[in-house]
Parts: C-alpha cells; sequence; structure tokens
C-alpha cells in the first residue's frame, strides 16, 4: 500500500471490501482507511467465482468509460466501481473518503457476449452458430 500512495498510482483491485471496505460504509475499514490522498480505486465487482473474461469485460468497460468523458475524469479521492449484473456493467463513482455527498455518476454498460478462451461467445460450437437451429420436416 505505501509503493501504491508513494507513486501516486491508480490501483485496480477485484477486491473491494479489503481496500475500499464494505459497499455500504465506504472507508470505515480497508486498505483505504484514514488514507487523505490518493490517486484513486478501481474496483471491479462481480459474481462469485468471477473468472478471467468477465474481469476483463467490466475492465474494459471503465476503460472505455474513462477514455469518452471530457473533460477527462480526475479519480483523486475517489473509488470508481465496476460491478457485473445480469445484462449491464453499472459504473459508479464516489468519494474515499466520503466527503457525505452522493455519487458523482453512475452509468449502465450492455454486457458484451461472453468469450471462451479461444475467442468465440460461450456454448458456441467451433466454425457455427451459437443459436440452435431446428429443423422442421
Amino acid at each position: 500500500m505505501p509503493y501504491i500512495l508513494a507513486g501516486d498510482w491508480t490501483f485496480v483491485t477485484r477486491n473491494a471490501k479489503d481496500f475500499r471496505g464494505s459497499a455500504s460504509e465506504p472507508g470505515r475499514k480497508g486498505q483505504y482507511r484514514g488514507t487523505a490522498l490518493h490517486a484513486g480505486l478501481i474496483c471491479i465487482n462481480g459474481p462469485i467465482g468471477m473468472d478471467i473474461d468477465i474481469q476483463l469485460e467490466a475492465f474494459s468497460a471503465v476503460l472505455d468509460f474513462l477514455d469518452t468523458q471530457r473533460p477527462a475524469p480526475d479519480l483523486t479521492n475517489q473509488v470508481l466501481e465496476a460491478t457485473i449484473e445480469c445484462d449491464a456493467v453499472i459504473l459508479r463513482r464516489h468519494d474515499l473518503p466520503s466527503m457525505g455527498g452522493a455519487a458523482h455518476q453512475d452509468s449502465s454498460v450492455p454486457r458484451r457476449p461472453h468469450r471462451t478462451a479461444g475467442g468465440s461467445p460461450a456454448g458456441a460450437k467451433p466454425g457455427g452458430s451459437s443459436r440452435s437451429r431446428r429443423r422442421d420436416r
């Protein structure tokens, strides 16, 4: 943690609770508790057993969000949370430590089709469509 703060790094983690504390009381516990100044924290939140493909999907949504905002967002003393839900990635920014205000910005990004390690949509057959076809006779 001292290395991250001294280097003025924005930290990305899928372990939000250990760094920002509980979702209901961010900053009360966790590694960033008592940190007066930091370059930002990005938390990837998802289901238990979240695999690398889902993490990359959420991180891609974060990068797309940051790339399209004008002016570019300053994450100083803020958390940007990317939460995977069934059909979207929900992005939420808030202060850490809390300044007692509401979230800065909420955004929802439709989820991309989940891809397997080979690059095809989950359930797809190699060289074929992922849709099942029924042939009526």
